[in-house]
């Protein structure tokens, strides 16, 4: 996508024209961030989104200031000493300093540094405000200041306004408030967390370690959020028994609501800087509780406690990736009239800034976003707080399979592609089983639930007979009333059409029905809706349903079955993509996503439409939203069990090894990174990689394109050239990070033309090697296709690291007249949003 589009997003929300200077600023770290070339390239399709409510006070708008914020500060103003640092999770025994320019170590925000910083950011922002205030003509209205992650406040004014504020000394960015859209019983498993778990001599469960969700709030009263699992294990708060954050504090909204497990909590949304509670059309009660579902499937996914939940009738042990870490939780989304679920960018900086005030460990960010990397301040804020020790997990979006439709570009983010793990849904079947020799695909057939009726409570005998409706083939069969005793002690099977389900449903349990399959007539599935009902209800494919009734015309009518209960879980092939996971390229020179992980039907915590009451609650969801939170669940039991690696660090050894060889959503075509990053997450083998990469907050800063940077050659594990003719050139700086014995490399290029040097190379403890990597690119077409291959690193002595890979796409692009073609052709395409960020496993609900 043109550089220049991106760039006039914010002017274009204003409704200005001229309004240049808007997007020609943002916060890097106290630079200001030139004008970019109307042809540069700049990364993926723009996340769906949409402005923030306005009222009679105004646009909400973000305005960040120069200066660095506390999370980035190094000492810079005379008589101010940079804020200590202390490496690793919040109970790690060793306060290590800071690493050396990587941004590993959380900031003691409470101590004597940090507090004459923070005093001093304060007069700063004062003095700001006077400037503003003089330029308006009136005292501006301010809804929060923020420190940590960035330097800047959440304020309100006109759109006139906004544009003179831009012009001011010491303004870095003026940003329209815009509001994003929310983007495992088996999933721990596959990824490797049991490894761990059960590590010996220690093991890694998630303990002391801090991870903030940042989604719709939490659902508090839940076991997976408990102070004590039903194991017997006792959580440690690591503030203090009693000692909670946010909200819970007493006096707070949310007083009495956490314990040693759930430390603590924000509501940004009922609170400032969003004030949107009681506002027309939102669902939405003050404190973090969830009254959406998709927070508490996040939080559980990533830290909840292992315990045993019923679903539909089945109890199935389920378990967070990280089960002992503990939770703080920061609601920023809320619900609209048609259930989706939006997140005011204001809020998600209030609650980063925040995250770094908590010491969380890790953030999860199943949130849209992320698509101009150096010039938004949610980007911005996620990377000073990747500067503070915070690992952060985002989402890739629900965009796929198209081209070009990754969110979260930033290379400080690591990015998360959803694929399956084996476990499809849960499902009701319906067993044929005579007369004669039953045709196999009538052996299991797979009905989707009826909603809001009565539900199936036990199995209904394999010997029931089975009746066809008469009217199975008309286009209103079911909506007048049958022959009584049609379907007397029977499964009906009626069509699909004209009338509601419930009328359906209705008439044939009149009719003598014990249960009624709903024989769609359409490819699409669906789930009915048979409010006011009496009898089960179900709904079958259109095959499935053609095939009952013709097994039926052959036998008389009079086929006999049974519907099992409870429901069976469907097998799935694991590590295929999901077709709604998107995908790369970025224009950013960054292949993205840089992952993948467990997204489809994962089995975790929901919430009800109301705080309390729904406790118990768990339900499938699939999305990017649901891979994300593996990650920051495997992140959160790395940052245990390596408190000295950086957050890059981390995110390098998820990276480098991932398992590869997925496939796409039809089974049968291979993945590439553009699809699936590095490949799906392996977190026993990640907690193992004996080579990782860093690298510093002024890199990120300095790669920013529109400052003539090129992302392509920041230190990260995996690269990207999309200019690359004859050859190119990545360098790569690789630590040593297992054991005190050195380690002898074997480094080779595999899948693209290109050599390593040094081929061979020892790393030993304390050390850092540099690798050339030298791809040549001749012998490819210039026409803009991609060529994939990667960079092999193969341990040589011992055993202890895994062979490790670092994928590589390039592309030579087509002469300049070709190229505007294939530019135009390959343009990114409408972004489609998903309700909650998330698709739920049963197909869309229908009334008839």
């Amino acid at each position: 996508m043109p550089n220049a589009k991106n760039r006039l997003t914010i002017a274009i929300a204003l409704g200005l024209s001229g309004l240049t200077a808007l997007a020609a600023a943002a916060a890097v770290g106290g630079l200001n961030r030139p004008a970019a070339s109307a042809d540069a390239s700049v990364g993926g399709a723009p996340a769906p989104q949409r402005a923030a409510p306005a009222d009679s006070a105004g646009q909400r708008y973000v305005v960040l200031y120069q200066e660095a914020p506390l999370s980035v500060y190094n000492g810079e103003v005379a008589g101010l000493a940079a804020p200590q640092r202390v490496a690793g999770a919040q109970n790690a025994n060793s306060a290590a300093a800071r690493i050396a320019g990587g941004g590993s170590a959380r900031i003691d925000v409470r101590g004597a540094q940090a507090s004459k910083y923070l005093n001093y950011l304060d007069n700063v922002q004062r003095n700001h405000e006077r400037s503003i205030n003089a330029a308006l003509g009136r005292t501006l209205k301010v809804e929060r200041r923020l420190r940590h992650a960035v330097n800047g406040a959440v304020v309100r004014m006109s759109a006139s306004e906004a544009a003179r504020v831009a012009k001011l000394p010491g303004v870095a960015l003026v940003q329209a408030s815009r509001d994003y859209p929310l983007d495992t019983d088996v999933g721990p498993q596959l990824i490797g967390a049991p490894a761990l778990w059960n590590a010996k001599p220690t093991q890694w469960r998630g303990e002391g370690v801090v991870v903030g969700i940042l989604d719709t709030g939490i659902n508090f009263g839940s076991p997976a959020f408990a102070a004590i699992d039903d194991s017997g294990y006792r959580h440690v708060n690591p503030n203090g028994a009693g000692q909670y954050l946010g909200t819970c504090a007493p006096g707070g909204v949310d007083e009495g609501r956490c314990n040693d497990k759930l430390i603590g909590g924000w509501d940004f949304v009922c609170g400032e800087p969003a004030n949107m509670c009681g506002q027309p059309g939102i669902r939405e009660e003050p404190g973090f509780g969830d009254t959406n579902g998709h927070g508490s499937h996040t939080a559980s996914t990533s830290a909840g406690n292992a315990w045993t939940a019923n679903y539909k009738g089945r109890d199935i042990r389920i378990s967070g990736v990280a089960p002992h870490a503990n939770i703080v939780a920061y609601d920023i989304c809320y619900t609209d009239a048609a259930g989706q679920g939006w997140c005011p960018d204001s809020a998600a900086l209030a609650a980063i800034d925040q995250a770094v005030v908590d010491g969380v460990d890790v953030i999860n960010y199943s949130i849209g976003g992320g698509g101009e990397p150096w010039g938004e301040a949610v980007s911005l804020a996620f990377l000073n707080a990747s500067d503070a020790g915070i690992f952060i997990a985002a989402s890739a979006g629900n965009s796929g399979p198209d081209p070009s439709t990754n969110g979260h570009q930033q290379p400080w983010v690591s990015t998360t592609a959803a694929s399956t793990h084996g476990r499809g849904n849960f499902a009701t079947l319906l067993q044929i089983t005579g007369p004669g020799t039953v045709p196999s695909d009538l052996q299991a057939v797979q009905l989707n639930d009826g909603s809001g009726g009565v539900s199936l409570t036990a199995s209904i005998p394999p010997n029931t007979p089975v009746r066809i409706s008469a009217g199975i083939d008309s286009a209103d069969d079911g909506c007048a009333g049958f022959a009584p005793g049609a379907f007397a002690n029977a499964i009906a099977v009626v069509r699909r059409g004209t009338c509601n389900f419930s009328i359906k449903v209705n008439n044939a349990a009149a009719a003598g029905a014990i249960a009624v399959v709903i024989a769609n007539n359409q490819a699409t599935g669906v789930t009915p809706s048979v409010p006011g009902t009496t009898v089960p209800a179900f709904a079958a494919a259109q095959d499935d349903s053609n095939a009952l009734r013709d097994f039926a015309a052959g036998n008389g009518n009079t086929s006999t079955g049974g519907i099992g209960f409870p429901p069976t879980p469907v097998p799935n092939t694991p590590d295929l993509i999901a077709d709604f996971s998107s995908r790369g390229p970025g224009g950013f020179n960054l292949i993205k996503p840089d992952v993948a992980a467990p997204g489809v039907s994962v089995l975790a915590v929901l919430a009800g439409t109301t705080i309390g009451g729904s406790e118990n609650l768990v339900g499938l969801l699939s999305g990017t939203s649901m891979a994300s939170p593996h990650q920051a669940g495997s992140a959160a039991l790395l940052r245990q069990a390596r408190p000295n690696w950086t957050a890059a660090e981390i995110k390098s050894a998820l990276m480098m090894t991932a398992r590869e060889g997925m496939l796409l959503e039809d089974g049968v075509t291979a993945a590439n990174p553009f699809d699936t990053g590095s490949g799906r997450i392996q977190v026993d083998q990640a907690v193992k990689s004996g080579l990782v990469l860093n690298e510093t907050t002024a890199r990120y800063h300095a790669a920013d394109p529109a400052a003539g940077g090129d992302p392509a050659q920041l230190n990260l594990a995996s690269m990207q050239q999309q200019d690359c003719k004859r050859s190119c050139t990545f360098q790569r700086s690789f630590r040593h990070a297992q054991g005190v014995l050195p380690e002898l490399w074997l480094a080779q290029v595999e899948g693209v033309d290109g050599i390593a040097f040094p081929p061979v190379f020892v790393s030993a403890p304390g050390s850092k090697t540099p690798v050339s990597v030298f791809v040549f690119s001749r012998k490819y077409a210039a026409d803009g296709s991609w060529h994939f291959g990667k960079l092999q690193l193969k341990p040589l002595l011992s055993r202890k690291s895994p062979s490790l890979h670092l994928p590589i796409a390039v592309s030579v692009p087509a002469p300049t007249a070709a190229a505007v073609a294939a530019a135009a052709a390959a343009a990114p395409k409408a972004v489609r949003t998903d309700r909650l960020g998330a698709r739920p496993v049963e197909p869309e609900r229908s009334a008839r």
